[in-house]
């Protein structure tokens, strides 16, 4: 169970520290085949909060 739940985090710490937003939506789309069928709040929770996350996609990597 530990390391299902460490495997749920890696993937969502990849959402994260994206700096595009092509990126971000790719991850998200690759986490939604993986995981939402066993852990879906999660998922819900990132997606919820996803325009939050997409404002940071916005800026040059260097920042």
């Amino acid at each position: 169970m530990v390391k299902v739940r460490n495997d749920v985090v890696s993937d969502l710490k990849e959402i994260f520290f994206s700096y595009m937003k092509v990126e971000v939506l790719e991850q998200l789309n690759a986490i939604k085949v993986k995981w939402l069928p066993k852990y879906s709040m999660p998922v819900y929770s990132v997606e919820k909060k996803l325009s939050i996350l997409l404002k940071y996609c916005h800026h040059p990597e260097q920042i």
